[in-house]
Order: structure tokens, then sequence, then C-alpha cells
């Protein structure tokens, strides 16, 4: 059978895996972080390591193929927003960029781990850029990546979940 993929979506209330082989489904797992656990117990293990537990018993149970996953991020933990600049050369953008990112998001950008994406388009007869920005936290990030790292999981991306749908 062709080469698998593995995606996994870490929404509030549970893991949910996604395999397919060239482009067809052959397996989907949900599983509830709180499956098999008593509230309030005081001798519940901290959330890092409980999700460890969970993740590991997941991979034994569902035999993926494979421990590369293809992580799908909540948007809740996204940031989003579009906004528009003069046309210019691809090597001024970076800069115009984050001056601009400074004044619509009230987080340093030294805290966030970002992508962009640009187009032009011209309006009025003036060329202009519309920049698409996205970013996380990179506490967040880490608190994602760190306990699959400990979970010997291996990221092959990382992507918002409304991209991930589409594609």
């Amino acid at each position: 059978m062709a080469n698998k993929k593995l995606g996994l979506f870490w929404s509030k209330e549970a893991l949910s895996f996604v395999e397919a082989a060239a482009s067809t489904i052959t397996k989907i797992t949900h599983v509830p972080f709180q499956a098999g656990e008593k509230k309030d117990d005081p001798d519940q293990l901290p959330e890092g390591l409980r999700l460890t537990k969970l993740l590991e018993k997941v991979f034994l149970e569902q035999q993926f193929s494979s421990r590369q996953v293809h992580l799908c991020l909540p948007t809740r933990e996204l940031i989003f927003r579009s906004f528009v600049i003069p046309w210019m050369l691809p090597d001024e953008v970076q800069g115009v960029i984050e001056f601009e990112v400074a004044k619509y998001i009230p987080i340093k950008l030294d805290e966030l781990v970002y992508t962009y994406h640009t187009y032009s388009f011209e309006e009025n007869k003036l060329k202009n850029l519309r920049v698409l920005f996205v970013a996380v936290r990179k506490d967040v990030l880490e608190r994602y990546t760190g306990i699959l790292h400990h979970t010997n999981i291996r990221l092959e991306s990382i992507e918002p979940a409304v991209v991930s749908l589409c594609r």
C-alpha cells in the first residue's frame, strides 16, 4: 500500500488521529482526554505526563504505521491577521510586516512563532500587497511539541486545523 500519513488534531476535549494513504482514509481514532479518569482524583498525574501516557497507549493500541505526525493546531491557539501594505521589493517586506504586526497584536514578536504569505493586487491603479499572517505563542507550541517529543513522536509538519481540513 502507498506511504501512509498520520494527522493529529489536538482539541480541548480529545486527540483525533486520521491515518491516510493516497488520499484515502485508512483509520480514524478519537480519544477523549478524560477517558477512564475520575474528576478531582488527588492521585491524578500532571497534565504533561497524563497526555504522554495517553499518546503512548493510543499508539500501542492502534498500531499506526508511523510515529511521524502532521500536527493540526486548534484555531483557538492561533493568531490570524490580514492587512494591506504598499507594494515593495521582497527583501523589504519582512521589516514592514514586523512593524505592522506590532500595531495589531499586543504580543511581542519574539514571543511568537509566525509565518506570512503575501500576494499582490491592484486597487485604484496602485499596487499593494495583501499579507496573510498566522502566529502561535512559543510557549503554547512548546507545550504541544514537548509532549510529542517525550512520546518519541516526530513532527512532519504543523499547521492550523482549518488549513488541514481544507487539504
